[in-house]
């Protein structure tokens, strides 16, 4: 459970440096839920591949995040 919130950390910072730079490269305008909805996929998609056992579809991942960090 500890490596997951490292991961949810990295993933999170790595989010919010992507959003920061749209907006200053792109223009983008600051839309907070989708950094964070981001940052939610982005973690998904590297427990996926990092974890055996990780058996969480991404609706059920998004939707009850706090349920995922506390089964391992």
């Amino acid at each position: 459970m500890a490596n997951r919130w490292k991961w949810w950390r990295l993933a999170l910072t790595w989010m919010i440096w992507r959003h920061i730079n749209n907006i200053i490269f792109s223009n983008v305008t600051f839309s907070p839920n989708k950094m964070l909805d981001d940052a939610v996929f982005l973690l998904w998609s590297w427990l996926r591949h990092l974890e055996k056992d990780f058996d969480f579809h991404y609706n059920q991942w998004s939707t009850n995040i706090r349920d995922g960090f506390l089964r391992s």
